[in-house]
């Protein structure tokens, strides 16, 4: 009895290490929120011990496939319970390159690293701002989506995600023209 849980948890360990950040990557792309993330994520690694203690290690064939297919069925059932909205993209991550090349306007390594640096104050000063606020910049400026298609993906007024996208873009330019740290 005993080697069969080291087994298990053996086996778990294992499929954890190998499939966290592919999950991760896919639970945090389709989540509405970014509290709700670690949750899913959690949800879908106890689903796969209790498979696991139910069914046997011999049970999983292709650990990568089954922890997606649990993460999905995770994420549908988190949606069922929300009101209907359209899917949301995701939040502005630190993997996010694209931002970058709307930023850089040459291309030597100085003025790179100058670029760069930058891109990393703006990710902190849009950590400050709330989820929507943050999916509405990406949408923009990473995804080239204009005003009214954010609004009709996102489910709100043309109006309110304007003025989110331009109250964000003024304490930008405050900060930047005032050398400003506040958010």
């Amino acid at each position: 009895m005993k080697d069969k849980k080291a087994e298990i948890d053996a086996c778990f360990h294992l499929i954890f290490e190998q499939t966290r950040a592919q999950v991760w990557q896919y639970i945090i792309c389709r989540c509405r929120s970014s509290e709700d993330c670690r949750d899913l994520l959690q949800d879908v690694y106890v689903q796969l011990y209790y498979v696991l203690r139910t069914k046997g290690v011999d049970y999983i064939r292709d650990p990568r496939a089954f922890t997606l297919r649990l993460a999905s069925d995770r994420i549908a059932r988190y949606y069922e319970k929300l009101p209907r909205r359209p899917t949301p993209f995701t939040a502005l991550t630190e993997e996010d390159g694209d931002i970058v090349s709307l930023i850089a306007a040459e291309e030597n390594v100085e003025n790179e690293a100058i670029t760069l640096a930058t891109v990393s104050e703006i990710r902190e000063k849009l950590r400050g701002r709330d989820f929507e606020t943050r999916r509405i910049f990406y949408l923009y400026y990473t995804c080239g989506l204009t005003l009214a298609q954010i609004a009709a993906l996102t489910g709100e007024k043309e109006s309110s995600v304007k003025t989110k996208l331009y109250r964000t873009l003024k304490v930008l330019r405050k900060a930047y023209r005032k050398g400003d740290d506040e958010s």
